[in-house]
């Protein structure tokens, strides 16, 4: 005998019971009792044994049961169809509004699943007493009965079970930043790290261990186990392949700034997305920061007029074992650059979501410090389609490095961001007091690749999830994402050619 923790989907589409398809010989997989709607995820705990079947069955009044059902020493078991794994039973009876339908068979195919008749032939569903689904019962429903059964009515799964399914998460990656994903979702009621793959398998399989999660010597293990989201830190030019890969088997995907070090790579992620219909957000976290989400409010109302001038400074500071440590870090196939789109993209990202689309750009890059291929310093003037002009500087050799601070002046006014609070808001209305400012922020990543406070990452896994669930958009979609990738690749282009350059 076995203990399982059998998921039931109460949603839209009914309630649906999962069993694990880790149990030799287990008949019934999918069970499904299509009256219900409008009900959260819930769990119910049955015990099975070996090639049990599993049912539910509705009575006239709209009750129903499960049954766990040993089967008969007599009954003929079901066969496997053109050698493959046995088929899937689902009885439906008694639909509420009184039309009778026959009973069901789902059959598992390699390419779909299809609902076909039952064979009259098939093994008759051992049916409980109707006094026994209708009858209070005292005793206790958690240990089988007689005949090694288990019932519940459907109104019991929804008052007595309460334990909401855990979101499988699967990380792909094993460094600091995956770390910040693993302890951010961790830290989310209702999700669960469930597995770790990335190429360094020792630090893979030392976070998964923090985790109590699984360890993967491959990405093709991972996205074999039962995962319903992967958050992808691997280095930035793989992050298309991998995402790609978790599309393909139907697993939603979440992936660390940038969504990949070219447009192109972002395309065929976003294409990938697409086809599978799964959700495709981006890591910029600045979105989901409440000082920040004020602001953009206050932009977008007007508060400070016309946009007349932005000024970004990125002047942080890494010393040269970040990058002579790593790989990947500082390379043009790996990291797609330098500071600009490893470190300050999350800058490049909120001045398209504050001030709007850049028109053309203007830029000049240096390898100051760092033996590195990429760049560790550069500026730049954007033209912002709005008419405003801003100025950008971005280093990782500015030691010992400063916060990120965002000047953004209009007519009514200027307000300055640090890091990500407002600490600044000189305005020309009597409306100045109503915009709050906040204390210098005090986060290290100015002059560290760790991150200490995850609670923005947490916030932005929250909302991926609640879009996975509802079917909407993230705060950070891949065509989103892609934006901050183009400028990128524009302002590349100028300093390359010395010249003004249009944004695609």
């Amino acid at each position: 005998m076995r203990r399982l923790h059998v998921p039931l989907d109460l949603g839209d589409a009914g309630v649906r019971g999962l069993l694990p398809g880790d149990l030799p010989g287990l008949l019934v997989k999918t069970v499904h009792v299509p009256f219900m709607r409008g009900v959260v995820r819930h769990a119910l705990d049955i015990t099975v044994q070996p090639r049990a079947q599993l049912r539910i069955r509705l009575a006239a009044d709209r009750g129903g049961h499960a049954e766990h059902v040993a089967p008969d020493d007599g009954a003929r078991e079901p066969q496997a169809r053109d050698g493959g794994l046995p088929e899937h039973v689902c009885t439906r009876r008694n639909i509420p509004n009184g039309r009778h339908r026959p009973p069901f068979r789902h059959t598992r195919r390699a390419d779909a699943t299809e609902l076909r008749p039952v064979d009259p032939r098939a093994p008759r569903v051992v049916r409980a007493e109707k006094r026994r689904c209708q009858a209070e019962d005292t005793g206790n429903r958690d240990d089988p009965d007689a005949h090694g059964r288990l019932l519940y009515t459907v109104s019991e799964i929804l008052h007595r079970s309460q334990t909401p399914v855990p979101i499988q998460v699967g990380i792909i990656g094993g460094g600091n930043i995956s770390e910040t994903h693993a302890r951010a979702a961790a830290g989310i009621d209702g999700v669960a790290v469930a597995g770790v793959y990335g190429d360094n398998r020792e630090k893979a399989a030392r976070l998964a261990a923090s985790h109590g999660a699984r360890h993967h010597d491959t990405l093709d293990s991972l996205l074999s186990q039962a995962l319903d989201l992967v958050i992808i830190g691997s280095p930035s030019g793989r992050h298309a392949e991998h995402g790609i890969a978790a599309a393909s088997r139907g697993v939603h995907v979440l992936v660390e700034k940038p969504i990949d070090v070219s447009t192109s790579r972002a395309d065929a992620l976003i294409d990938a997305a697409d086809r599978a219909g799964v959700k495709l957000g981006v890591c910029f976290q600045d979105r989901v920061k409440p000082a920040i989400i004020r602001l953009k409010q206050f932009l977008d109302a007007g508060g400070l007029g016309p946009l007349i001038l932005v000024d970004a400074r990125v002047k942080w500071y890494r010393p040269p074992e970040y990058y002579s440590g790593s790989r990947w870090r500082g390379t043009w196939a790996l990291d797609g650059g330098g500071a600009v789109i490893n470190q300050a993209i999350h800058t490049i990202d909120l001045l398209l979501w504050l001030i709007g689309k850049v028109r053309r750009v203007s830029a000049r890059t240096a390898t100051a410090l760092h033996r590195i291929e990429t760049e560790d310093t550069a500026v730049a003037v954007f033209e912002f389609t709005n008419g405003a002009l801003g100025t950008f500087e971005a280093s990782t050799s500015a030691y010992p490095g400063y916060p990120r601070r965002v000047e953004i002046s209009g007519r009514e006014g200027t307000i300055v961001l640090e890091h990500d609070q407002v600490v600044a808001a000189d305005l020309r209305s009597s409306d100045a007091t109503s915009f709050e400012t906040s204390e210098r922020d005090t986060n290290a990543s100015a002059s560290s690749p760790v991150v200490s406070d995850v609670a923005g990452h947490r916030k932005l896994i929250e909302d991926f999830i609640h879009a996975m669930r509802t079917g909407g958009e993230p705060r950070c979609s891949g065509r989103e994402g892609r934006r901050s990738v183009a400028l990128v690749e524009a302002l590349y282009e100028s300093a390359k050619r010395a010249e003004t350059v249009d944004v695609n």
